[in-house]
């Protein structure tokens, strides 16, 4: 394996460009790493794809080479600067005398802390040892990433789920580097998982720029990572971690890079921050309204050099977004003259904002009464009773639920109805729906609502009496985001609470303000602080994608069995599989089965979708994919006994046949 060649020379790309940008401030330092470690694999993907050569390790590991080596000779350029950065002078003289000072002084933060560290632990743990097993990367994100290995390029290739094409795929690039290199998945969710930490860490760095002290910026960071969603993401390989941690860092190196004298390497990388951010996520674009206020406010504040700051990072922004953003929408426009995708697929996903008031995507109600309805089921959602511990759990849900149901008769808000939802989903908003504990349906605790807006409104209001503009901008930010998402797609589903992310992040470095000195404070703070460590036990121990108890806890289960866990359904097939078709096969798929269950361990079985019964029923076609085994449903065994085939093996709703 080469995955630790391939990983040295990612650090060092990153190493030898913060030490070249001289990026001040230790967190920073850290913060410009991860950013340009990401950066770089984003470059090597691109190039990679481009010669069709993502299935392999050492060419791949060329790429990387040869970016690590440019990025030496600007380092060279630039004087040798030592590749620590601001950790060199602190390495010599390490002190750990006033550790104990610390623990005594803010105990609450370091029991805080070490329950964090102790759940995040258990999730490393979860990660190496259940496969990506959520929905989406079942059909889209794990399966592109195996057909990239297989083909070669992320360039069109025949697929019935035409979203592996067009997707942004900055996230899944870190995902590819992590299975290309380690020859299995099994790494593949410290993508997600390194996201929160450095989300984590932009969200310590804005609160720090917000004029909190440390230890307050500490304690918000922390509290983001107890966040449900948050936790649960962390274990996966779904792409709405990675985008934040993009955004947030965008956002802390421009105010970093408006503030300090030296205003290039917070600039550029901010620009590239954004960059990666748009070619993560398409969602990300919501966000731009605000954050367009956000920037042209911090450059007022800083006048005269704020205007010029401002263009000289809209050259690098334009510049960044050319080399790590925008490929995927060239690629979209040249294959489906949309850069969003394919017309049909986006239409399902995107509404369309010049529809007629009363289309059928609002439910025979205006965009404006759409906008309402949605409002609210979201705001309901937000309290989110997740993590409490029982008793008081289920009180305070059916209580909710009690007042929400009566509010919204005596508004005749018809929340719980098809009225403005997602014509696509599965699941009728519902006032006593309670969501599993999983990555899919819950959103951001308790806390969210009852200390962080709270929080964020009271800083804002002492804000705008100081005349400082960060504040408003950072809301600005956010609620772009929760108006574009609300407007702009086909109406509420019950996986809504994921794509928040992207808001809560900029909102959540305001719960700094609840970590004050004083008895009341620190009261107030140890019981923030009790509530996040009860509901990290609670989601550790009961993740629904991952159980370390009960029937279905991960120590009893096979891969497939952990494949299958949000998805019974596919356990049959999936087992039938593994048990009887060798790695090296050609498996045809009914079209429209989803497939990353299907390939084995290390991803050398190969899928075919069979997408009409003439194909089924056509030996000259099947040979020609170079199908071996034939999986159909019970209720498809007709056409496709037309085939020359042999019976393998059966179950109560699939039949396997091998091809003669």
């Amino acid at each position: 394996m080469l995955i630790l060649p391939a990983a040295l020379l990612l650090l060092l790309f990153a190493l030898f460009t913060a030490s070249s940008l001289r990026v001040g401030g230790r967190a920073f330092y850290l913060l410009s790493v991860y950013l340009l470690a990401c950066a770089g694999d984003v470059l090597s993907f691109e190039a990679a794809g481009l010669l069709r050569w993502l299935g392999s390790p050492p060419r791949y590991l060329l790429i990387e080479c040869l970016l690590a080596c440019a990025a030496g000779l600007l380092w060279l350029r630039a004087g040798r600067p030592n590749l620590l950065g601001p950790f060199a002078p602190d390495l010599p003289r390490l002190d750990f005398s006033r550790l104990g000072g610390s623990i005594r002084r803010h105990p609450v933060l370091w029991a805080l802390a070490l329950a964090t560290d102790l759940a995040y632990a258990v999730n490393a743990y979860l990660i190496l040892v259940v496969p990506p097993n959520n929905n989406d990367s079942l059909y889209l994100h794990m399966a592109r990433v195996v057909r990239w290995l297989q083909t070669g390029s992320f360039l069109p290739f025949p697929t019935v789920f035409t979203w592996q094409l067009f997707y942004a795929f900055n996230a899944q690039s870190l995902i590819h580097w992590t299975v290309l290199f380690w020859d299995s998945d099994q790494l593949a969710g410290f993508v997600q998982f390194s996201a929160a930490l450095a989300a984590g860490l932009g969200v310590y760095l804005l609160a720090r720029q917000l004029g909190f002290a440390r230890p307050q910026g500490v304690f918000a960071a922390l509290l983001w990572l107890g966040f449900p969603q948050v936790f649960f993401q962390s274990t996966t390989t779904q792409n709405d971690l990675v985008p934040a941690a993009f955004v947030i860092g965008s956002v802390v190196f421009y105010i970093q890079g408006m503030r300090s004298e030296r205003p290039a390497p917070g600039l550029v990388l901010s620009a590239t921050a954004l960059a990666l951010a748009l070619g993560a996520k398409q969602t990300v674009f919501f966000l731009l309204p605000g954050m367009a206020c956000l920037i042209f406010l911090l450059a007022w504040k800083h006048t005269p050099a704020g205007w010029k700051r401002l263009a000289s990072w809209a050259a690098a922004a334009a510049a960044a977004f050319s080399l790590v953003g925008a490929l995927a929408y060239i690629e979209n426009t040249f294959t489906f003259g949309n850069p969003l995708g394919e017309p049909e697929s986006v239409a399902q996903v995107f509404r369309d904002p010049s529809a007629p008031p009363g289309d059928s995507q609002a439910g025979g109600v205006s965009t404006l009464q759409a906008l309402g309805i949605n409002l609210g089921r979201v705001a309901y959602q937000f309290i989110d009773t997740s993590g409490l511990p029982p008793v008081i759990e289920g009180y305070l849900f059916r209580g909710k639920a009690r007042l929400a149901r009566a509010a919204a008769g005596a508004l005749k808000l018809p929340l719980e109805s098809p009225v403005a939802a997602n014509p696509n989903t599965a699941l009728a908003f519902d006032f006593y729906h309670r969501p599993p504990l999983q990555e899919d349906e819950t959103w951001f605790g308790i806390l969210a609502p009852f200390l962080m807006l709270p929080a964020a409104i009271a800083v804002l209001g002492s804000s705008l009496r100081r005349r400082d503009p960060l504040p408003a901008g950072l809301w600005l930010a956010a609620l772009s985001f929760v108006f574009g998402e609300l407007l702009l797609r086909p109406g509420w589903d019950a996986y809504l609470g994921r794509n928040f992310s992207l808001a809560v992040v900029l909102l959540a470095p305001f719960m700094a303000a609840a970590y004050r000195p004083g008895f009341w404070g620190q009261l107030g703070a140890a019981l923030a602080a009790a509530l996040t460590i009860y509901a990290l036990a609670t989601f550790a121990l009961n993740n629904a994608a991952k159980p370390l108890v009960g029937q279905k806890a991960i120590w009893i289960l096979n891969r497939c069995e952990k494949l299958t866990l949000e998805n019974y359904a596919l356990l049959e097939p999936a087992l039938l599989v593994e048990n009887n078709v060798p790695s090296d096969a050609v498996l045809a798929l009914p079209g429209g089965t989803w497939e990353y269950p299907f390939y084995d361990e290390h991803f050398h079985r190969r899928l075919v979708q069979v997408t009409s019964a003439q194909e089924y029923a056509d030996p000259a076609w099947m040979r020609a994919q170079g199908v071996n085994y034939v999986l159909v449903k019970n209720t498809a065994a007709p056409p496709a006994l037309a085939l020359p085939l042999d019976w393998v093996a059966a179950g109560e709703e699939w039949t396997l046949y091998r091809l003669k």
